[in-house]
This record gives structure tokens, sequence and C-alpha cells, in this order.
């Protein structure tokens, strides 16, 4: 019998080598594990983050990534290859930084897995995964004159998500979530709570004295600050209104709204305006790495303090913006 397996074992291998064979499935089969399934790995492990306390958003960006990935492996977590993750991951279809981002949800998963003893060390090596480019692209922001006609073309229930972004750097999922309770006019300060902010991490940002003139107005003691669950389509019009507007003047002029120019804008200015990469990043909710490496030197002081004199007094300080010089800008 020993005889008949190792033939058969001899032909299925077709000149492998047997030994090396048996050490990879004891490696991906481990007697002294249990057999779990990955989909039902991954329900252990959202239940894990969400009693560590980890931000609804991660939570939702979690479960969105490796609920794609449970999808496609329904079988014993051991038993998924290195190689699978790779044809996963290019079977996206994604943009580098995606692809990226799955690859991380994955890693989580199984680093998850091997703390709860269900694949031994290293069984699918993810950190070998090739990590794909991504391209950054170019940093746009709006000069001071853009933003200052954007404010003068909005709604005034869209003041307070507009001058948030581009006097305190919130990102839009961030101030779709801040409460008016959490705008502290008299502090000076906007409280990002840590199940709100994208890194899960709690964080106080100073309001500015112009952004402070456009807030009062508009402050409630509770209440959403930004009343719409998605602002594409009111970004849209602000643009579209702006552009029209540019189209009248001698010579016709053009207006598009500039990807995340909001915050790029907020980050580049401050930047300027403090020279302390560290306090901008601890501000924005960044690192100071990527502070660094894509806003420093983006615009000048001069440029900076342009931009945060922009105050709700439309027509005159368009009209002073007019009067100075442009911004320069290394874009």
């Amino acid at each position: 019998m020993a005889a008949l397996q190792f033939a058969e074992a001899v032909k299925v291998m077709d000149g492998g080598s047997i030994l090396e064979a048996a050490r990879f499935y004891a490696k991906q089969n481990p007697h002294r594990f249990p057999r779990k399934l990955l989909p039902e790995v991954v329900e252990e492990l959202l239940a894990a983050k969400q009693t560590d306390g980890m931000s609804a958003v991660y939570l939702k960006d979690l479960r969105g990534r490796l609920g794609r990935f449970a999808q496609t492996f329904k079988m014993t977590i051991a038993m998924v290859t290195t190689a699978e993750i790779e044809d996963f991951l290019r079977s996206l279809g994604l943009s580098g930084r995606s692809r990226n981002n799955y690859r991380r949800a994955i890693a989580t998963l199984f680093y998850f897995a091997e703390t709860r003893g269900y694949v031994a060390k290293g069984a699918a090596q993810v950190e070998s995964v090739a990590v794909a480019k991504e391209d950054e692209g170019a940093i746009e922001i709006f000069t001071p004159e853009e933003m200052a006609r954007v404010l003068e073309h909005a709604e005034p229930a869209l003041i307070p998500f507009l001058t948030i972004g581009a006097f305190a750097g919130l990102r839009h999922a961030e101030i779709s979530r801040v409460d008016w309770s959490q705008v502290r006019l008299d502090d000076g300060l906007i409280e990002v709570k840590a199940s709100n902010a994208k890194t899960a991490s709690r964080r106080l940002v100073p309001i500015s004295e112009n952004l402070k003139q456009w807030l009062a107005p508009h402050k409630q003691s509770q209440g959403k600050v930004c009343p719409y669950a998605s602002m594409s389509k009111q970004l849209l019009w602000i643009a579209e209104a702006v552009h029209e507007k540019c189209q009248q003047e001698t010579p016709p002029g053009e207006f598009v709204w500039k990807h995340n120019a909001l915050r790029h804008s907020f980050i580049s200015y401050r930047v300027a305006q403090t020279q302390n990469v560290a306090q901008v990043a601890l501000e924005a909710g960044n690192s100071p790495r990527m502070v660094f490496s894509n806003y420093r030197e983006l615009v000048r002081p001069a440029d900076a303090a342009k931009w945060f004199s922009i105050a709700p007094a439309s027509g005159p300080v368009l009209a002073t913006l007019h009067e100075q010089a442009p911004v320069e800008t290394a874009l």
C-alpha cells in the first residue's frame, strides 16, 4: 500500500519533490489548527475591531474590501496562497492606491488569523505580494480669487461646508459627520471625534479668524453642519455658476472644480503660513511625511496671507484680491 501511494504521488507530482509537497501541505493544512473558512474569519476580525473601538468609517471600509475578498475565497483561510492573493488584486481593475488599500486590508486579515491560530505564521506571505505603483498626480489648489468667487456664489446652507474645508482642512466625509456642538467658536476649535475621522484618531483643529466670521451667522447649538448627504451635485452647481460668471468677463475666463481642492488648498496655504509641517500634519490628520512631500513650497507666505484674509464681505474681498498680484504656485 505504501509503495502504491508513493507511485501515485510521483505521478501526480510529475517529477516534483514529494517531500516538498508534503511540507507545503502540512503548512497549509496544519492538523493542530481549526479549519476556519475565510468568510468566518472576516466576521471575527470585524467584531474584534469594533470591540477595540475602531471608527465606523474604518469598519465600513474594512467590511467592503474584505467582503469582496471573502466572496472570491469561500474556502479554508489556510488554503489561500500568495499567488492567489496577487491574482485577486490584479483582477480588481482599480487604481494603484485603491489596490494597495485592498492589500493592506487583506494583510490585516491574515495577521489576525495568525494571532488566532487559524493559519501558520507566514502561510500566506502578504508582505511579499507586489505593491502597485501609485500615481499621485498633481496637487490642485484654488487661488484666493477663485475661493472668493466660490463663496460669493454659494447658497448660505453650503457656506459652513465650504469654509470648514477651505480654512480648517477637514475632509469632505469628516465635515458631513461634524455636529455643530463640536464647532466651538468661543474656544476657537473644531473637534473631530475619532468615530468621525478617517484615521480613527481624535483631533482639535484651530478656527482661523476669517473662518470664525464665516461660521458665526450659521452657528447652531446642535445638528449637522452639512445638510446634504452628498455634496457632489452642489459642488457641480457652484462650479457652473462661477464658470458662467467668468465667461461674462473681458477676456472670458473659465472655472472648473478641482479634485479635493478645499483640503489641498488649506494644507498648502497653512504650511506656507506656519512654516511648520508637523503642526499642519497634526491639524489635518495626516502624516508629516505626506505633508512634507506633497505640500511644501507650493505657495508663498504672501499668498497664504491672502487666503486666510478671505472674509464674509464678498464684494470688497473679491475686489481687493483682484488688485493684488496673482498667486504663484509650483504646480
